[in-house]
């Protein structure tokens, strides 16, 4: 049940984006690949967990912001509520790649960078946290589909993906 809703709102999600910047992009013109810089708005609307004995939210009400640079590099920073209803925070730097030229919005993303967060009983719950400073390394990878304008990913981390819609500012 849960993975059919999580599938039917990133279709839902990216057919808006799609439409969107479809209507952009016949107005303006405008190429999705353009050599400049822009900033991402983003915000989770969707979490899932693989291991399901184990309560987990699933709103983790993320917002984050992240810097497209030419070349397809990013930076960025995310504020969240983990897993188990604690502060979070993840600070990284990625790339993106569009790999199929016929389908030029699909877009998947790496990216890497320090997870803080994780404390007490549940920091075990992440691969090398640190029990005194509560950081550990993280990578997570993402598809999705990104315009002029608009954007949505299905990002995989370690015990479940998240749905997350944005906004890029020039």
């Amino acid at each position: 049940m849960h993975r059919t809703f999580l599938s039917a709102l990133l279709c839902a999600f990216a057919n808006f984006a799609f439409a969107a910047d479809e209507a952009v992009e016949k107005d303006t013109g405008a190429q999705l690949n353009a050599p400049k810089s822009r900033w991402l708005i983003q915000t989770s609307v969707y979490a899932d967990h693989f291991n399901t004995s184990t309560p987990h939210e699933k709103r983790l009400n993320l917002v984050g912001v992240e810097w497209w640079a030419p070349g397809n590099w990013l930076m960025g920073a995310a504020a969240f509520r983990n897993s188990f209803d604690q502060p979070s925070q993840y600070v990284y730097i990625g790339k993106l790649w569009r790999p199929w030229d016929s389908y030029q919005m699909l877009h998947v993303k790496l990216t890497g960078g320090l997870l803080h967060g994780y404390k007490g009983q549940y920091q075990d719950r992440v691969p090398f946290n640190t029990s005194d400073t509560h950081i550990a390394p993280l990578i997570l990878p993402s598809i999705g589909l990104s315009g002029n304008r608009f954007t949505t990913d299905l990002v995989f981390f370690g015990q479940g993906a998240l749905v997350t819609i944005g906004v890029l500012v020039p």
